[in-house]
């Protein structure tokens, strides 16, 4: 039974039973909000050239830079090859409909006649 074998990716120029070292890639933003990710495990090298599949713009990190920037979407930037972290964009209170307005004119004008 071959569910008894325990697999590993071998590289064709690797000796026997050593595996390819694991390579992660980035795409990003101007502003280093990442846009996608690949490594080498799923986009395994050919004859030690980059698998087609990795996109030509796509960076080199390191596993713990890709770790960090799975770890925090909404505040982590790959900038100038340093994972830095923004504060997250303030929360903006939604705009009253003009229903509510209208609601609001009227309750202040109740509470004005309720004073007399």
């Amino acid at each position: 039974m071959t569910d008894d074998i325990d697999t590993q990716k071998i590289t064709p120029d690797a000796p026997i039973g050593v595996a390819e070292p694991l390579t992660f890639f980035g795409t990003f933003t101007p502003e280093g909000v990442p846009t996608g990710f690949w490594n080498t495990e799923i986009f395994p090298s050919k004859d030690g050239e980059r698998n087609s599949g990795i996109p030509p713009e796509a960076i080199e990190i390191s596993e713990e830079a890709w770790k960090a920037l799975i770890a925090a979407p909404d505040r982590a930037r790959y900038i100038d090859g340093v994972v830095t972290y923004v504060d997250p964009p303030p929360i903006v209170q939604p705009l009253k409909s003009p229903l509510e307005e209208r609601l609001d004119k009227i309750e202040a004008t109740l509470a004005k006649l309720a004073k007399r």
